[in-house]
């Protein structure tokens, strides 16, 4: 789709670390368009079936972790662990190309990743639990980190750490989280299971927007329980039928979907024909 419309000649590379025994399988796809001296990190969201199981049990492992080392702050273990499986080599990767302004963005699990990274990417070692860190290479990315786009991104730290993350990211880049009309994922997980909190600037599209605006009041805050999911899911399957598809409950799995999320910054950029322009090249 870049290669269609906005990045032609745009080349990917990917860089993945699978470990079924430390329940890790992190995908980053490094999308570069050499003359526009563009890199964009996009980091693959919640597989489902197969190897992907993996990744639902990174969604669901919350128990909390400090992060930076040693703060009163704590991030999704689950999440902390999947960056931390690729960071060296994806600041490697990236120390290849040291001219270009860099781009993160990932959907759900994805979209997490690609914001702790971004948290990361503004801290000293990378907040003291990557492992060996090559400082010049996280400075120089973090120098060149133009901005972070997520999409249907869960919540990924306590509100101590979003208060610390969005200091630390107020210096250096913009962070967008996008949000789908009833997409249940933003809200989790659910306070039962810890206290999170969102950061960055939140932009909201319902069905039929012809672009992305902020969102009216105040931003999402997490569901009481995992309730939220459920109904999620349950609103999945009456979407399924034509005898319930019109029933809508408040929370809505299926507009997590990335093809949702797809559609409306296609209307963004090319204006109501967009959904006419191909999703692949």
């Amino acid at each position: 789709m870049l290669n269609r419309t906005v990045l032609p000649g745009a080349r990917c590379e990917l860089i993945e670390s699978r470990n079924s025994a430390l329940l890790v399988d992190t995908q980053v796809f490094l999308v570069r368009q050499a003359e526009a001296g563009v890199t964009i990190v996009v980091f693959r969201g919640t597989e489902f079936g197969g190897a992907g199981i993996s990744d639902v049990l990174t969604d669901f492992a919350i128990d909390p972790i400090p992060y930076p080392k040693d703060a009163d702050s704590t991030v999704h273990r689950g999440f902390l662990r999947g960056l931390v499986a690729v960071w060296p080599t994806l600041l490697d990767a990236l120390a290849r190309h040291p001219q270009d302004r860099l781009y993160l963005t990932g959907h759900s699990l994805g979209g997490a990743l690609a914001a702790l990274m971004a948290v990361a990417l503004c801290l000293p070692e990378g907040g003291g639990v990557m492992g060996a860190t090559d400082e010049a290479a996280r400075v120089s990315a973090r120098d060149r980190l133009v901005a972070v786009y997520t999409f249907g991104q869960p919540m990924i730290g306590s509100p101590s750490f979003a208060r610390r993350a969005a200091v630390a990211l107020a210096r250096h880049v913009t962070v967008v989280r996008h949000i789908y009309n009833r997409d249940a994922i933003p809200r989790q997980p659910g306070r039962a299971l810890g206290r999170f909190a969102h950061f960055g600037d939140e932009v909201w599209a319902t069905e039929g927007s012809s672009g992305w605006t902020p969102t009216p009041g105040k931003a999402v805050v997490q569901d009481l329980t995992i309730a939220g999911l459920m109904a999620g899911a349950v609103d999945f399957l009456f979407r399924q039928t034509a005898l319930t598809r019109a029933l809508k409950l408040p929370r809505s799995l299926s507009d997590h979907v990335p093809q949702h999320y797809v559609d409306v910054c296609k209307r963004a950029v090319f204006g109501p024909r967009g959904l006419d322009a191909p999703y692949y090249p």
